[in-house]
């Protein structure tokens, strides 16, 4: 028999029970929810589409040939229209081992037994509890397991560098991390858009393309750049920024090296978007651009900051959106420093209404849970540091609006 038609019969029959185990594991007898006694049947022409079309005669015939051998083996039960033409194909669950080992493919039941085993040592872990929670329930439908992609060894990598990013307390290169964990300097960049995915969707990061570095996981090093009044000081040298007249930028490397901040105006500014922390002035502020997201070693340098001159008034200007005030939420919380938005209310929408976007439907999923954080009687009642601006996220919902850091004139 010629090679070639044997294994077109072999991926016929593999496709066939593959298909009937794909319908099972979703079926409620797989569950154990069904109260009647259930088929997993599926018809010949959605398992082999071309099986009936008089130009694929080879196909027909393979099919038939395919479907035979698995009777005889009793993996299914054909039904037909004509002795040689099939109707539909059904599973023989009392032999479902044999359509397991046949196709070389992991019982659910069996991965979601390892699953619980293995999620043990991550039951606590501030993020992956909740995930783990999460496919517990799909598991007890019956579902598959999120970011798992059938290879048992890569899933438990995907696991502990979740764990290891949220533990980390320094600024490392990606590949100097990966070299820590797995002593494989690419392992990690092979992980990171399941990792951002799973620390997105069950964390509490503002964007996923965020969450590296606000673990301080970096590709290249993060700079704060610093303008106004104040006073750096380092080993052996002061550096009067007011009097410079220029910004200064601090890799993170230099953070560590920063003694002491003296803010000499009334207020410290951070700033998000590296174009306004250029052209925005005010002669009694301490200026900061955190460069992009604020990881560890940036908050350290917040806190020290105000460690110093908790005697000033501290301001956070950023986009009019969502994604602003969550910044805004994310750094009072993390640093428990008393931010307050600065530029970001109704008025100054009004005033630049030719500039405004439309919202996404997730500035909208954003903004409608600021308000109902907002609206909680106890987070207003427990945080020394709440401020109530629920009057400009309202606003932007009802106009549908929200304008960018850039697009406001001061």
């Amino acid at each position: 028999m010629n090679n070639i038609y044997v294994r077109n019969i072999e991926g016929i029959q593999r496709k066939v029970i593959n298909k009937l185990l794909d319908k099972y594991e979703k079926s409620k007898l797989f569950i154990g929810t069904n109260k009647v006694h259930q088929n997993i049947a599926i018809p010949i022409g959605k398992i082999v589409p071309k099986y009936l079309d008089d130009a694929e005669y080879d196909i027909y015939t393979a099919t038939n040939e395919a479907v035979g051998e698995l009777e005889t083996k009793n993996f299914i039960t054909a039904s037909r229209i004509t002795t040689s033409v099939i109707d539909k194909i059904t599973l023989n669950v009392e032999n479902i081992d044999l359509s397991y080992k046949f196709t070389k493919r992991e019982p659910k039941h069996q991965l979601y037994t390892w699953f619980k085993e293995i999620v043990t040592p991550y039951i606590d872990d501030n993020i992956l509890k909740h995930y783990i929670n999460e496919q517990i329930l799909r598991i007890n439908k019956g579902q598959k397991i999120e970011y798992y992609n059938d290879d048992k060894d890569d899933y438990l990598a995907l696991l502990k560098l979740v764990k290891e990013l949220q533990a980390n307390e320094e600024e490392i290169y990606i590949r100097d991390f990966s070299m820590k964990i797995f002593k494989d300097s690419k392992r990690v960049e092979k992980l990171i858009p399941r990792a951002q995915n799973i620390m997105y969707q069950y964390g509490d990061f503002q964007e996923k393309d965020s969450v590296l570095e606000e673990c301080g996981v970096v590709k290249t090093p993060t700079y704060v750049c610093v303008k106004g009044a104040c006073k750096v000081c380092m080993t052996n040298q002061e550096i009067d920024v007011e009097n410079l007249g220029a910004d200064i930028g601090l890799s993170s490397n230099t953070l560590k090296q920063v003694e002491g901040i003296k803010v000499t105006g009334s207020k410290v500014i951070t700033i998000e978007n590296l174009t306004t922390f250029y052209s925005y002035r005010d002669d009694q502020a301490m200026i900061i651009y955190l460069g992009g997201f604020h990881n560890k070693t940036k908050r350290e340098i917040l806190k020290k900051l105000y460690e110093s001159n908790a005697d000033k008034e501290y301001y956070h200007f950023s986009d009019i959106d969502g994604g602003g005030f969550y910044i805004l939420e994310h750094l009072k919380k993390k640093t428990d420093i008393p931010f307050r938005s600065l530029h970001m209310d109704v008025k100054t929408i009004e005033e630049h209404k030719h500039m405004c976007k439309p919202l996404t439907i997730n500035d909208k999923k954003r903004i409608r849970d600021l308000i109902t954080m907002l609206d909680n009687k106890e987070e207003r009642e427990n945080s020394n540091n709440f401020e109530d601006y629920r009057d400009v996220l309202k606003y932007m919902l009802q106009n549908n609006c929200k304008l960018e850091q850039e697009g406001i004139k001061i």
